[in-house]
């Protein structure tokens, strides 16, 4: 992958993408070969992180997901994913809502759908 946050290009182990809102847009995924105190130390936090892309629009690359490799687990997955949806809706007007709570749960379960979908090309 060539698009890399600077100073975290050095321990990329595994890199792909996960697409949604119709193949449309991605994310970046990024697994990083270092220990959590590495990865927090660099400005991430203890597991991973979320990171928006600086120029984007209704097609291309949203953002990025940046992992501690071996602390991949569901819980971490579904914390740096919710950061995902929330700069999603941002970048649609959304609010959090009575109204819009079913629309965010659909947008949820598609980009958990559409990481697992991934992860599970690149590991099993």
């Amino acid at each position: 992958m060539a698009v890399m946050v600077e100073g975290w290009h050095e321990d990329v182990s595994e890199a792909f993408r996960v697409y949604f809102n119709r193949r449309r847009q991605y994310v970046l995924v990024f697994m990083h070969e270092v220990s959590p105190q590495t990865f927090h130390r660099r400005g991430g936090g203890r597991w991973g992180f979320y990171l928006p892309a600086e120029i984007r629009g209704r097609c291309g690359k949203f953002g990025e997901l940046h992992f501690v490799s071996d602390r991949v687990r569901p819980d971490v997955v579904a914390h740096e994913l919710l950061h995902l949806l929330a700069d999603r809706m941002r970048a649609r007007g959304m609010s959090w809502s009575e109204r819009t709570e079913e629309r965010a749960a659909l947008m949820l379960d598609e980009l958990t759908r559409a990481f697992w979908r991934e992860w599970g090309k690149q590991y099993y």
